[in-house]
Formats: C-alpha cells, sequence, structure tokens
C-alpha cells in the first residue's frame, strides 16, 4: 500500500502521497504502480522478478520512481507479476517484470527496467493478465503474446508465447 511498512491488512482506506496528485493506478498481485498529472510512475510492494522497475529485486514500502518511461504515460496496466505502460507521443508498449513464457513480448528473461517492445507503437489500450498480455492500436487492430496454454490468446495451441 505504500505505507511504508508492512502490514498483514488495512482496513481503512488511508490517502497515499507521492507529492503531487495521481491520476491513475494499476494493481498487481502484491505490488502497486501509481501515475501522476505529469506522468511520473510510482512503485511499490513486493520486488520480485523486476516488477518494480528498479534494476532489482528489491521490496519497497515506499513509492519509487520508475525511471525511463517517455512521457506522457497515457496508461499502466499490471498482471501479476509484469507491468506495461503505454508512453510518449508514438504512443510506444513499455514492459517490465517476469519475462517467462514471453509476458513481456521480449522472449523469456526478467525485464527489470521498462523497455519498449521494439517496433510496437500506436497503441490505445493496454491489459495484462496473469500470463498473458493484449494491446489494441488506434486503428483497433488486437494484438496478444504470453502464455497459452489454456487457450487464452484465442490462437488456439499451435501459436504459443508469441507476439503476435
Amino acid at each position: 500500500l505504500g505505507l511504508g511498512r508492512r502490514q498483514t491488512a488495512v482496513h481503512e482506506p488511508q490517502a497515499l502521497d507521492v507529492g503531487e496528485r495521481l491520476r491513475g493506478c494499476a494493481l498487481g498481485r502484491w505490488h502497486s504502480l501509481a501515475v501522476t498529472v505529469t506522468s511520473m510512475v510510482w512503485a511499490f510492494g513486493w520486488g520480485r522478478f523486476g516488477v518494480l522497475g528498479q534494476g532489482d529485486f528489491t521490496d519497497h514500502h515506499h513509492p519509487v520512481r520508475v525511471e525511463g518511461l517517455p512521457p506522457p504515460v497515457h496508461l499502466l496496466a499490471s498482471g501479476a507479476v509484469h507491468c506495461g505502460a503505454i508512453c510518449g507521443t508514438a504512443r510506444q508498449c513499455f514492459m517490465w517484470g517476469r519475462g517467462s513464457l514471453g509476458r513481456c513480448g521480449m522472449g523469456e528473461s526478467n525485464v527489470l527496467k521498462p523497455r519498449a517492445i521494439p517496433n510496437f507503437e500506436g497503441l490505445a489500450s493496454l491489459a495484462l493478465g496473469g500470463d498473458f498480455s493484449a494491446a489494441m492500436s488506434t486503428a483497433g487492430d488486437w494484438f496478444l503474446w504470453g502464455k497459452n496454454e489454456e487457450g487464452q490468446l484465442g490462437f488456439g495451441s499451435d501459436r504459443e508465447n508469441r507476439l503476435a
């Protein structure tokens, strides 16, 4: 929750202060992301697989700034163990976190800091599931990647774990 301490549960809403007004958030399994009105992105919680975008696996109980995302940040998204954002005037897709199963669209390696998927821009929407991802272009085309074991990408069983 970014409150600066570990606590089993917080039973009443508490304000998060990052020094300026927030305009969006995305929630992972054990981490949170927030974006401010000036497109600064903050992360906090469990740091495993690089989900906090800090270049390491450290947990952070206070918000830490996620660097490397070109403004404006149009949208934040989070899966269980991977994160993404649509950024910049080109509306590029940046991803970070657990890369196995192709979640981040850049092979199988963990991505410890935000990195753009090469040649993938002009995006309007981004959604991240537990082990897979989807983006929609401004033209309305859908792109899906990641785990396809249950057919969640809609391609059948012969096209697994690829950006398509």
